[in-house]
This record gives C-alpha cells, structure tokens and sequence, in this order.
C-alpha cells in the first residue's frame, strides 16, 4: 500500500540524504571557487535549518 507513515517517513529519510549532498555540494563550491563568502554561509545556514526541520519531522513520526 502507497501513502503509508513508512513510506512517507522513507522518503523524508531520502530528502535528508540529499540534503547531506547539497551540503557537500556547498563546501565543494567554498573551497574551489572565489564566490561571496557571505552568500555560501547563508545557503549552509538556511540549508543546516532545513535539516534541523527534516530531522525533527522525522522524529516525530517515529515516535507514533
């Protein structure tokens, strides 16, 4: 069955990974290239928030 809590949960689990990659991403971008600073701690730090956010969602659904 589609739609469940598991799944649901699965594929939150699956946006966090990614999330861990754009992350690299991010870091890969800092040391490479001679970009604004300023701009890759905003995108980490707003990216760091959003993992809070998918973290605790996901918590939250296993203590169902």
């Amino acid at each position: 069955m589609r739609g469940t809590d598991r799944d649901f949960r699965q594929f939150l689990l699956i946006a966090l990974g990614s999330s861990a990659e754009l992350q690299t991403q991010l870091q890969l971008v800092a040391e490479l290239y001679t970009l604004d600073a300023s701009a890759i701690a905003t995108l980490a730090k707003q990216l760091d928030e959003q993992m809070k956010m998918l973290n605790r969602f996901i918590a939250s659904l296993s203590s169902r």
